[in-house]
This record gives C-alpha cells, sequence and structure tokens, in this order.
C-alpha cells in the first residue's frame, strides 16, 4: 500500500503546477479569443465643415471644399454642407460601395413647407482642386449642382 500511498502525493504535488499553468494560459487565450471575435469599427466620417455665401471666398470655404474633394478622390467617408443663402440646404456625403465611390445629397428647403429629398450623384468635378468650385452632376432629379467655394478664382 505504501507505493500507492507515495504515488499519490507526488500527483498531488504537481497538481498544484497545473492548476497554476492553467490559470496563466487562461487569459492569454480570452484574450485571443476576443480580438478574434470584435468586428472592425466602421471609418469615421470626416466633417469638412460649411459653406456659405458669406464664408465662400474666404480660407475657411476654400478648406472645406479641398477636404470633401480630397476625400472624394480617396473615397473616404465625408461630410460638406452647402446653404445657398436662399433657404436651401445642402447635405453632401461620400459613400462607397463595392465598386464606386459616391456622393449623397440630401437637400432641405424651407421656403415655404419644409421637404427634404435625397439623391445620389453620379459623379462630382472639382474646378481649381475644391478651392474654385464642386460641380456635381446627374443627381437624379435634382440635375446638375455647383457650390461655388471661391468665385474669385472660377
Amino acid at each position: 500500500m505504501k507505493p500507492i500511498h507515495t504515488i499519490m502525493r507526488a500527483g498531488s504535488r504537481n497538481l498544484p503546477r497545473f492548476i497554476n499553468k492553467l490559470l496563466w494560459l487562461l487569459p492569454i487565450v480570452c484574450l485571443i479569443i476576443v480580438s478574434c471575435s470584435t468586428t472592425p469599427t466602421p471609418p469615421q466620417t470626416q466633417q469638412c465643415g460649411t459653406i456659405n455665401p458669406t464664408t465662400e471666398g474666404t480660407t475657411s470655404a476654400e478648406h472645406s471644399g479641398t477636404c470633401f474633394w480630397q476625400a472624394f478622390q480617396h473615397c473616404k467617408a465625408a461630410s460638406l454642407t452647402y446653404d445657398n443663402g436662399k433657404s436651401t440646404t445642402y447635405t453632401l456625403t461620400i459613400t462607397s460601395d463595392a465598386s464606386q465611390c459616391q456622393v449623397r445629397e440630401n437637400i432641405t428647403s424651407t421656403a415655404g413647407a419644409t421637404k427634404s429629398s435625397t439623391a445620389t450623384c453620379s459623379h462630382l468635378q472639382a474646378f481649381r482642386g475644391g478651392a474654385g468650385a464642386l460641380i456635381l452632376t446627374d443627381c437624379s432629379d435634382n440635375g446638375n449642382i455647383a457650390i461655388p467655394v471661391n468665385p474669385a478664382i472660377q
């Protein structure tokens, strides 16, 4: 019987080592599982600013136009607001699907009853790299929209 008792003792001395190793590995395994199961966060939308008749021709408007144009060139999520000073506000957002970069426009008009519409423009052009004007073409029912960034260099 004595040899069995000795074997049991030897096994029981190794048990705390095994548990200690297991407890050491457990957080590492959990970290690996969590890091593999998290979903990537969507890219943040860059806010390029607002352009309106009082800011046209200013450094702020040129920065906003150039920001939006460059974001479109790299198909990065960005937005720009244009208030034409005549009760219509255009909120432009760059989005992408699997095949192309697009500009979605949301138009809000406060002339009379407040109206809102959304359209997708087929293309964005820029005069003088976005510092002169941004031109959205084929925007569904709205046709083309020109946003004067700096009328002096158009």
